[in-house]
């Protein structure tokens, strides 16, 4: 899926910043220090994470659609470790926990459901 300016749907988040716009609605940069929430339409999306990202819950994430690529964090570097990184919140939310407070929790995908979004390709790291 592409913007209308063709360029591909993302959103980036890095040092908790906002760096992209998505759809023509002006998402909001955010202070260091605060943790963000995201809500994004019905097709596919690219969500991109760098370290630094502090806490940030995506909502609406379509587990069989969307993808999350996670850059640069150190004890993600595979499959099994990222695997060995998921949690559940209270509310049975799948929470990545990736270290040195930055984590990412996807509000209405389980942890079951996350680890078969990675098996299906749909988690990249580099």
């Amino acid at each position: 899926m592409a913007l209308a300016n063709g360029m591909p749907r993302a959103l980036v988040f890095r040092r908790k910043q906002i760096l992209w716009q998505v759809e023509s609605k002006k998402l909001s940069s955010t202070e260091p220090g605060q943790n963000t929430s995201v809500a994004i339409g019905s097709d596919s999306d690219h969500f991109v994470f760098a370290p630094g990202i502090g806490a940030e819950t995506v909502t609406n994430f379509n587990w069989q659609q969307d993808t999350i690529e996670l850059d640069q964090f150190a004890n993600a570097q595979t499959v099994q470790e990222l695997q060995s990184l998921i949690t559940s919140d209270v509310h049975g939310d799948a929470v990545i926990d990736l270290g040195h407070n930055d984590s990412i929790t996807l509000t209405g995908t389980t942890a079951t459901e996350l680890q078969q979004v990675i098996q299906a390709g749909h988690v990249l790291l580099h």
